[in-house]
């Protein structure tokens, strides 16, 4: 991975890799050697669908995660159900106190992005900030944006 890096001329911590805990089941200790090795190197990770699964408490004490990211179908109900609501909240609340970021998956409405702003979730994804898109389409979608784009969307979200 770092001579891959190198040869890109790109520093390890703009590299985000996301993991399944399907990754973990199959060999565990394997994945957490693997884990550790690219966080000593500065390459970011995040746990991926968190909630879902199987998903253990104990993956996020012996996993060196930078990032959890809540699986939309909780996202999905936060403007519906207080259970969900309260798993979220709880989600981000416990990440910040083991030092790690969250980003709520599947943000389709502004009124599911005014609950994610008031539990506090550091970052979303979703079609109302983006549909995915090809590269060729991302720098075209990219240029089209405002000079102040970039930062309108990120106050947009921070608000």
């Amino acid at each position: 991975m770092e001579s891959i890096l190198v040869r890109a001329g790109m520093g390890p911590s703009r590299l985000h890799l996301e993991v399944t805990e399907s990754l973990m089941l199959d060999d565990a200790q394997a994945a957490l050697r693997r884990l550790h090795s690219l966080r000593e190197l500065g390459v970011q990770v995040a746990l991926d669908d968190f909630g879902t699964g199987y998903s253990s408490l104990s993956y996020l004490r012996a996993f060196p995660f930078h990032t959890l990211k809540i699986d939309r179908s909780f996202v999905r109900s936060i403007t519906e159900h207080a259970d969900a609501r309260a798993i979220v909240q709880t989600i981000v609340q416990m990440a910040g106190v083991l030092g790690m970021r969250t980003v709520a998956e599947g943000v389709e409405t502004e009124r599911e992005l005014a609950l994610i702003r008031t539990i506090r979730c550091d970052e979303v994804q979703g079609y109302l900030v983006a549909k995915p898109m090809n590269l060729t389409r991302l720098e075209a979608w990219l240029a089209a944006q405002p000079a102040a784009g970039a930062a309108a969307i990120e106050s947009r979200l921070e608000a």
